[in-house]
């Protein structure tokens, strides 16, 4: 059976957990005759961590926040473009020269919404291999979430930007079958946007 470290590993639970250690730790150090400075130097390296994590956290909000607003304004930007070709196009004095010129001659595809993308995965197991298939569209690429064997919790697994994802990880317990779950969400600038996968399962024989 594999050993659970007592420490735990997503950040915001290890954010919850370290907020609990330093309280505590203040009341307990007294009856356990711990040396002050070193009670001291202990907690300010750990709320150090946990300063760092608010910072992280607030920093992502404002970096999605932009990401969004930006892909907001290029839609925007976007129909005003087409708005202006259509125009220009019925106008009498056009021709394809001009076309050409201002490279407003193709199809006219409006761009999907951010909010609503979604990623769709695909598994293919080879050998000690999954394959994990998906089509980026308009991001950058996916963040790959995984959960295996016994674990309890999805794990970031990778970010990437070429399809298929190989996960080659070797079995928990090598000579049991193995389940393994993968969900995604899709990344610009690395910012996470629209909507989290549908959770996908193999089984490694």
């Amino acid at each position: 059976m594999a050993k659970t470290d007592f420490i735990p590993k997503r950040d915001g639970d290890l954010d919850v957990y370290e907020e609990n250690f330093v309280n505590k730790l203040t009341i307990h150090a007294p009856a356990l005759a711990m040396d002050p400075a070193l009670v001291t130097e202990l907690i300010n390296g750990i709320n150090s961590h946990r300063v760092a994590f608010s910072n992280m956290i607030s920093k992502r909000a404002e970096s999605k926040s932009s990401t969004e607003d930006n892909y907001n304004k290029k839609i925007s930007a976007v129909n005003d473009l087409r708005r202006a070709a259509k125009i220009i196009k019925s106008l009498k004095n056009y021709n394809s020269a001009i076309g050409d010129d201002l490279q407003i001659i193709g199809a006219d595809l409006p761009p999907e919404n951010i909010a609503q993308l979604k990623p769709v995965l695909n598994s293919k197991v080879n050998g000690g291999s999954v394959f994990i298939k998906f089509r980026k569209g308009e991001a950058d690429g996916i963040k790959l979430f995984s959960r295996r064997g016994t674990e309890t919790e999805f794990l970031m697994l990778a970010s990437t930007t070429q399809a298929p994802y190989v996960d080659n990880r070797p079995k928990i317990v090598s000579s049991q079958p193995e389940q393994r779950e993968y969900y995604a969400v899709y990344f610009i600038d690395m910012t996470d946007i629209g909507l989290v996968s549908d959770v996908i399962k193999v089984t490694m024989a």
